[in-house]
């Protein structure tokens, strides 16, 4: 038997109807609001739209825009278009995960930083491009990563 649908995701489901057309809609929603799938989310989702949770769980799981654990405070986010990738981007990448001690999609233990990676962050003059907490850092070397991140150390 389903579980109910948790009435605290009432408010995001309401905006859609019960379809299971719905689904990406309502996932997106749901991401946009809580900046992750919890379980329960997504269970609550399943029984709205009458789909299995494993249909739910599927589509989260195959679009890399989905997060299935809460995010860190801070969010880093590292270019990874062509003209960042041709700028050092991987080199840049490897070196912000041996400094926080995490791989790309993860967050630190202390829920502090998430990082992540984009596909483009549009400014490709300005290569390699970090994004933290929604600001743009660009031209990146070594000496900046060290200005920009601080003392954030594994």
């Amino acid at each position: 038997m389903d579980k109910p649908v948790n009435q605290a995701y009432t408010p995001v489901l309401s905006l859609y109807e019960a379809k299971k057309e719905n689904l990406i809609p309502i996932l997106l929603a749901f991401q946009r609001k809580f900046s992750y799938l919890s379980r329960d989310m997504m269970q609550s989702v399943s029984v709205y739209v009458g789909v299995p949770e494993s249909s739910v769980y599927n589509i989260a799981t195959f679009y890399s825009q989905f997060r299935l654990e809460p995010p860190g405070i801070h969010k880093v986010h590292v270019c990874r278009g062509t003209a960042c990738h041709v700028m050092g981007a991987e080199r840049l990448l490897r070196n912000i995960e041996k400094r926080l001690g995490i791989k790309a999609g993860e967050t630190t233990p202390d829920n502090e930083i998430s990082l992540d990676t984009i596909n483009c962050a549009g400014i490709c003059g300005l290569a390699p491009t970090l994004e933290v907490d929604g600001k743009l850092y660009t031209r990146l070397d070594g000496s900046s990563l060290n200005r920009i991140l601080g003392k954030k150390k594994k």
